[in-house]
């Protein structure tokens, strides 16, 4: 095989597209899937504030000499106090819980909490968290998104300034989002958001709930006559944004049941790479696809195939869903991807 020369530019290639390739022979393209951790999962909900999840569907990001992942917790239980937190790693692989000194719970502040609920009955949905590339003063070098949803009704997606990345004040006074159809501040409750260096942009990822035909309702959805597809919006300081851009819905090659819960995007070798992820409506399991792009506005797919998928028996513990962390983390030699799995399939 040989390659372009003129459109190498000294770094590495990811072979998606042909064209990059001047001709070939004898050359087969293969679609690589990552090799889960045996001794998975490296962590379990075991602190009172985590619920029964630990649900690192969340920002993952350098800190320090190493990396710092955010998560919520999740439970079932209507009065549970839950909290966003951290994970820390010194090599990607072996991730703890720091004892970070910053909210007491149940009476010691020796626990891992970035951010309480403000009430019992609240929770926060997929943190994400921004170095801000160009902060107007101090109190602006950080930025964190959470979704609320309190006392039964979806609050919406706010926004946090910080001066050091661990102490919190509202940057705005209104959500982002609200929660609902498709259109402008109104989205699903379901976002990813960060800074976009090769868009410049605040670039956040949602998924839409649009209204679809009355023979593609799934009854036992908690939205059956609405289907999810992702969106793009944009905004040049992380607090007012566009209106919402299409980017993924299914298309003739996905089963009527087929929709997207949510999308993470990285920035990866000149590309973007993203990880939808597939929603089973009929069945009621998620799990990340691929796609890519060099414009951000045509995406393709490699395979139809899962790109991280579900565990293969009922009595794995990511049997029901896999879902990513938002960002990977680069290695030498190695990709490294965090995700969390659950073994009940969804709305279940």
């Amino acid at each position: 095989m040989r390659v372009h020369a003129e459109q190498l530019r000294g770094s590495a290639v990811l072979f998606f597209y042909d064209d990059i390739i001047a001709d070939s022979n004898n050359l087969r393209k293969a679609f690589h899937q990552p090799i889960k951790n045996q001794s998975n999962p490296i962590l379990r909900p075991e602190m009172p504030w985590e619920g029964s999840r630990i649900q690192p569907w969340g920002s993952v990001f350098k800190w320090g000499e190493g990396w710092r992942l955010l998560y919520c917790s999740w439970t079932v239980d209507p009065t549970a106090v839950l909290a966003i937190s951290a994970l820390d790693s010194k090599d990607g692989r072996n991730w703890h819980r720091p004892s970070l000194g910053l909210h007491e719970y149940q009476g010691s502040s020796s626990n891992n909490i970035i951010m309480p609920m403000p009430a019992p009955e609240a929770k926060a949905f997929m943190p994400s968290f921004i170095r801000h590339p160009n902060p107007p003063d101090p109190s602006w070098n950080f930025l964190l998104y959470a979704w609320w949803w309190w006392h039964g009704k979806r609050m919406g997606l706010h926004v946090y300034k910080s001066e050091d990345g661990l102490h919190f004040q509202s940057a705005k006074d209104t959500p982002i989002l609200e929660w609902g159809m498709i259109g402008p501040g109104k989205s699903n409750d379901v976002a990813s958001v960060y800074y976009d260096h090769q868009a410049r942009k605040f670039t956040m990822y949602t998924a839409g709930l649009v209204k679809q035909e009355r023979q593609s309702m799934i009854a036992w959805d908690n939205c059956p006559d609405k289907a999810r597809h992702i969106f793009r919006w944009e905004s040049d300081d992380g607090l007012d944004w566009g209106d919402p851009i299409p980017m993924l819905s299914p298309d003739r090659h996905e089963p009527e049941w087929q929709q997207y819960y949510g999308c993470s995007v990285s920035e990866y070798e000149g590309m973007w790479l993203a990880f939808p992820l597939y929603y089973n409506a009929l069945e009621q399991f998620m799990q990340p696809h691929l796609a890519y792009s060099r414009d951000r506005k045509t995406w393709d797919r490699q395979s139809r195939e899962p790109f991280l998928p579900c565990g293969d028996s009922p009595d794995r513990w990511d049997y029901g869903s896999t879902m990513f962390a938002w960002d990977f983390i680069r290695l030498e030699d190695e990709i490294i991807f965090l995700y969390g799995g659950i073994p009940c399939r969804e709305h279940t």
